[in-house]
């Protein structure tokens, strides 16, 4: 529970300046969960707030594994040779240590990010509406915003990937 606040506290202080320069500014997303009308229908505002958050989900429970903050995961160990030419000659690095436990995080963020949508998703494919375009609409809504989750777990997963390289000779 931890990293969910610590996910929304690094949310609510990056996403302001990130944006700083833009007409939007995040504004309305710091007043959840009372959000103004830019976040509630399907506007770029949104999308770029599930993204990020998505994003911040991802990087920060990675980050908790790693410290040992969470009982459910750990550390992700690293133990690779890479051959790498240097100045003419070959050299042999080794990549040792403790990483960013990607996998996990990532399975974390899609179960958290995604449970509400895919809920919907299938609850809206059993109903029997008599409005195909209103169920289409709606089914059609909930795919972007499981697209924008996964473009930010994909960003999520390049900020976590940060590595310690060690020479060894």
């Amino acid at each position: 529970m931890k990293s969910l606040y610590t996910t929304v506290e690094n949310f609510m202080h990056y996403c302001p300046n990130s944006l700083e320069n833009e007409r939007w500014n995040c504004t309305t997303a710091r007043k959840a969960p009372n959000f103004g009308g830019d976040l509630v229908y399907g506007t770029k505002q949104l999308a770029y707030v599930h993204a990020f958050s998505n994003a911040f989900l991802m990087r920060t429970i990675a980050r908790a594994c790693v410290s040992d903050s969470t009982r459910s995961c750990q550390c992700q160990t690293l133990n690779k040779k890479e051959k790498v030419k240097k100045d003419g000659k070959e050299e042999i690095f080794h990549y040792k240590g403790c990483v960013d436990n990607t996998r996990f995080a990532e399975k974390f963020a899609t179960y958290f990010g995604d449970v509400k949508w895919n809920y919907k998703l299938r609850q809206r494919y059993r109903a029997k509406l008599s409005n195909r375009t209103r169920t289409r609409k709606l089914n059609t809504r909930n795919l972007v915003r499981l697209h924008n989750n996964e473009l930010g777990r994909e960003v999520g997963l390049l900020l976590c990937l940060r590595w310690t390289v060690k020479l060894i000779n």
